[in-house]
C-alpha cells in the first residue's frame, strides 16, 4: 500500500523478449479488458473468474476496485469532504464576523440614522446603504481569495503529482468556479448580516435617538468559533501520529516482512532465524478471501497469525491486546461494520487461492485497526481449514539495528522471497503518501483559524473602545490614569477571553468528530484523538491574540480625546 521508492520500482519491457528470457512464451500473470458499451461487468466478472479457476486466477475486479485507484479515488473523496467542511466553518465565522460588525457600525451610528429616516429617507435606502457596504468589503475579500486559490491550487497539484508519480497533473481554474465562489460569498455575506441590515431599516427615528446597549454575547460567541477552528487543525497531526503509534508501534512491531513468491513450508523459518542479527522471526499465513455475510460481501485476505506473537498483535477499542482463539475468526471492526455482523455470526470465507475451498468459520471478535481491513485467525487453524499442512507465506522479524542492512541485502539474495519490507521504509512510505496531503490542510487550516482568531477578538476590542470611548475619555478626565481606564476595558475583554475558551474547546471537539467521521473508509480511518496538546495551542493562541490585540488597544487608549468629552454630546 505504500511503496518504498528507493528499494521499489516497476520496470516495463516488451513481451517477447521477457518471454524469451524466462523461456515461458505465450504466458501472463495479469490481464486487462475493455468492455463493450452496455456490457454487464459484474457478469463478466464471473464469467472470467470460472475461466480462470483451474489456472490458478484469484478474482477478477473492477476498475474501481484496483487498489491505486481506489486509493487515489478516496482521496479525492476526502478533498471533496474537506472542500465542503472547511468553506462551511469559515463561511459561518464570515458570515458571523460582518455581522457583529455591521450590527456595532449601526448601533454606532443610530443617530445619524434616525436623523436620515427624518428627512425622509425610506427603510429601502438605509438597507441598500449597509447592504452595499457589506457587499464593497466582500468583492475585495473574493480577488484575495481567488488570487490566494490559485496559489494553493497549484501546490495541491504538485503534491499530488509528486505522491501518486503522476506523469503531469496540470491546475485549471474554470470561469464558473469563479463565478459560483463569488455568489456563494455573496450570498453568504449578505444572509449574515441580513438581520442587522434589516432592523436598521425597519429602527423608527424615535427609538434610534437612545443608546444601544453593547452586545457582549457577540464578543464571546466570536472567540468560542476561533478557538474551535483552531482545533481542527490541531487534532488531524495528533491522529496522524496516533495512528502510526497504534499501527507500528503497538500491533505490528517487526523490523522486517518477509513475503515469499508462494505459500512454502514453516521449516523456512528456521533458515530465517539462523541469519547473524535476526532475534526473533514469526511466521503468517495470507490467503486472499471473499467474505460474505447475508446479501454483503468484502474481497480482502485472512491473515493467520501465531497465539500471543511478540511482533503481530491484534488490539481492541481500548488497545488492549486480544488473543488470537483457537477456532474462529476476529474482524477489524470497520470490516465488521462494513458486513453488519457480530461476533457469533457464521462468516462465509471463499478462498481465492489453491482448491479454493467455500467454508464457515464463527466471528468470535473485533479488532481495532486504522489501516486497511482484514480478518484474523490462528495459523494453525488456518492451515487445518485449508488441509495443507504447516503453511506459511511470510514471516515478521525482529532484527538488532547493527545487523538490518546486511539482514535485508541477505534476504533480497535467497530464493522464494519476493519482497522484504523494511518497518522504519513504511512508515516513512505512510507519512509521504497520506500525510502530507493531510498536514497541508492542517496547515491551512491553523493559519486561517490563527487568523480568524486574531480578527474576531481586535474586532471586538475595537468595537468595543468605540463604543465607550466617551465614557473612557471622562474617566480620564475625572483623573484615573491609563492604566486604571484599561483595566476596566481589557479587563472585561478578558473575562469573556477566558469565558469563551471552555465554549471554544467543545465547539472544537464537535467538529473534529464530525470530520473524523467523514474520513472514514476501509482504507484507513482517522481517529479522533485530541491530545491536551491540541487543546492547549488552541487556547494559546486566543490567548495570544488578545494579548497582541490589548497592546494594539493600549496604545489607542493615550489617544482619547478629553477635550471632546467636556463638550455636549448634542
Amino acid at each position: 500500500m505504500f511503496p518504498d521508492y528507493k528499494r521499489y520500482g516497476v520496470m516495463w519491457m516488451a513481451r517477447k523478449p521477457l518471454a524469451s528470457a524466462y523461456d515461458m512464451s505465450g504466458a501472463f500473470n495479469n490481464v486487462s479488458l475493455t468492455l463493450t458499451q452496455g456490457a454487464n461487468e459484474q457478469d463478466v466478472i464471473d464469467r472470467l473468474d470460472d475461466i480462470l479457476k483451474d489456472y490458478g486466477g484469484i478474482g477478477a475486479y473492477a476498475r474501481k476496485d484496483q487498489l491505486s485507484n481506489r486509493f487515489l479515488s478516496e482521496e479525492l473523496k476526502q478533498q471533496k469532504t474537506i472542500a465542503t467542511i472547511f468553506p462551511i466553518i469559515f463561511f459561518g465565522v464570515a458570515a458571523f464576523l460582518l455581522n457583529v460588525v455591521v450590527s456595532r457600525l449601526i448601533s454606532l451610528q443610530r443617530e445619524q440614522i434616525a436623523g436620515l429616516k427624518a428627512f425622509g429617507y425610506s427603510d429601502f435606502d438605509v438597507g441598500l446603504h449597509y447592504t452595499k457596504l457589506v457587499l464593497m468589503i466582500v468583492s475585495l475579500g473574493i480577488v484575495i481569495g481567488i488570487v490566494a486559490g490559485i496559489k494553493m491550487g497549484q501546490g495541491m497539484s504538485n503534491i499530488y503529482m509528486t505522491l501518486y508519480s503522476l506523469p503531469f497533473m496540470t491546475y485549471v481554474l474554470k470561469p464558473q468556479v469563479i463565478v459560483t465562489a463569488a455568489l456563494i460569498s455573496m450570498s453568504v455575506a449578505v444572509l449574515g448580516t441580513l438581520y442587522a441590515v434589516r432592523s436598521t431599516a425597519r429602527l423608527p427615528p424615535a427609538q434610534a435617538m437612545r443608546p444601544e446597549p453593547p452586545a457582549i454575547y457577540h464578543s464571546t460567541l466570536g472567540i468560542s468559533m476561533a478557538c474551535g477552528t483552531m482545533m481542527t487543525g490541531g487534532f488531524q497531526e495528533g491522529a496522524i501520529n496516533h495512528m502510526v503509534e497504534v499501527q507500528f508501534g503497538m500491533s505490528r512491531t517487526g523490523d522486517l516482512t518477509v513475503i515469499y513468491t508462494e505459500p512454502t513450508s514453516a521449516r523456512s523459518l528456521y533458515s530465517l532465524q539462523s541469519l547473524q542479527g535476526v532475534e526473533h522471526a514469526e511466521a503468517f499465513r495470507y490467503v486472499p478471501v471473499n467474505l460474505r455475510f447475508e446479501h454483503r460481501s468484502y474481497r480482502t485476505a485472512v491473515s493467520g497469525i501465531p497465539p500471543r506473537g511478540e511482533l503481530m498483535r491484534l488490539l481492541d477499542a481500548n488497545l488492549t491486546i486480544i488473543d488470537v482463539p483457537e477456532h474462529g475468526v476476529i474482524l477489524t471492526d470497520y470490516l465488521a461494520e462494513l458486513l453488519q455482523i457480530r461476533p457469533g455470526d457464521m462468516l462465509t470465507l471463499e478462498v481465492l487461492e489453491g482448491q479454493r475451498p467455500t467454508v464457515q468459520v464463527p466471528v468470535v471478535g473485533t479488532a481495532k485497526e486504522y489501516l486497511g481491513v482484514s480478518a484474523y485467525m490462528q495459523r494453525s487453524s488456518l492451515n487445518r481449514l485449508l488441509k495443507e499442512g504447516e503453511a506459511i507465506t511470510g514471516a515478521w522479524l525482529s532484527v538488532d539495528d547493527r545487523y538490518q542492512k546486511e539482514v535485508y541485502a541477505e534476504l533480497k539474495g535467497m530464493p522464494r522471497i519476493a519482497g522484504v519490507v523494511e518497518q522504519k521504509s513504511a512508515i516513512r512510505a505512510f507519512y509521504d503518501t497520506i500525510a502530507e496531503s493531510v498536514l497541508f490542510f492542517t496547515f491551512i487550516s491553523t493559519l486561517l483559524g490563527g487568523s480568524i482568531a486574531f480578527g474576531v477578538i481586535y474586532n471586538s476590542m475595537r468595537i468595543a473602545l468605540s463604543e465607550r470611548n466617551r465614557e473612557l475619555a471622562s474617566l480620564r478626565v475625572l483623573g484615573f490614569q491609563r492604566g486604571e481606564v484599561a483595566y476596566i476595558l481589557l479587563g472585561e475583554l478578558a473575562l469573556l477571553t477566558l469565558v469563551a475558551i471552555p465554549l471554544g474547546l467543545l465547539l472544537g471537539y464537535g467538529l473534529c468528530a464530525f470530520m473524523a467521521f467523514q474520513f472514514d473508509t476501509d482504507l484507513y480511518r482517522i481517529p479522533l484523538v485530541l491530545g491536551i496538546n491540541v487543546y492547549a495551542f488552541a487556547a494559546l493562541v486566543v490567548i495570544a491574540s488578545s494579548i497582541i490585540s490589548a497592546i494594539m488597544i493600549w496604545r489607542n487608549l493615550a489617544h482619547l480625546d478629553m477635550v471632546a468629552v467636556l463638550k455636549t454630546k448634542e
